[in-house]
């Protein structure tokens, strides 16, 4: 049980384990730039900017975090980029300002969101 844990632990990956060449430090957030296909929510629910709760690498725990983010209120959004991550979209933005504002604010409830610039 110890191997497998540090197994799983070793291939883990957190929501920035992202290529250095996509990522953006043009204002004081650092935001992520990728091409994502919707599996779970509507496409108005997502823009230009926005806004991830949590990423995984396990589609079944996507779909878990995003029907309790659903149930939480939030417009939740289950995306896949290219290198098959899944990401929980909770608001989105045109502008790149208004999206900062609103992360500021998720910030308290979900430490670890970011920013995630559509391609």
């Amino acid at each position: 049980m110890e191997k497998e844990n540090s197994v799983i632990k070793s291939q883990a990956r957190t929501p920035m384990d992202v290529p250095q060449e996509v990522m953006s430090k043009d204002s004081a957030y650092t935001h992520v730039s990728e091409a994502f296909t919707i599996i779970v929510g509507q496409e108005k629910n997502v823009s230009v900017y926005n806004i991830v709760a949590k990423s995984f690498i396990n589609q079944t725990n996507a779909k878990g975090y995003h029907e309790r983010i659903l149930n939480d209120g939030y417009p939740a959004v289950l995306v896949q980029n290219e290198n098959s991550m899944f990401r929980i979209i909770i608001a989105a933005f045109q502008s790149k300002e208004e999206a900062e504002k609103k992360l500021e604010l998720l910030k308290k409830t979900f430490p670890t969101a970011w920013i995630l610039a559509r391609k």
